[in-house]
């Protein structure tokens, strides 16, 4: 997944995939959302609400996450608005 963004600041990037995943989430699209957030984490790690709203793809959508997974994004997503 690639939005064509690379001149622009790390974070500016990291925004853009984040405003693609609600997008996708609100198309019901959980996995190209997912895929989104995980992008956007990966240039900005500490983007908290990324991490809140993949717990909210998962419980939303059903899909498959594990009960420790679920509590490590809950954690980081506290951690980053500490």
């Amino acid at each position: 997944m690639n939005i064509g963004a690379d001149h622009l600041p790390r974070k500016h990037q990291a925004q853009a995939y984040f405003f693609m995943a609600l997008a996708f989430k609100g198309m019901k699209a959980y996995q190209e959302s997912i895929m989104a957030y995980n992008k956007a984490l990966e240039l900005c790690p500490d983007y908290s609400d990324c991490y809140f709203n993949l717990g909210n793809i998962y419980f939303e959508g059903g899909l498959s996450q594990t009960g420790e997974e679920l509590q490590c994004d809950l954690e980081k997503a506290s951690y980053c608005h500490l």
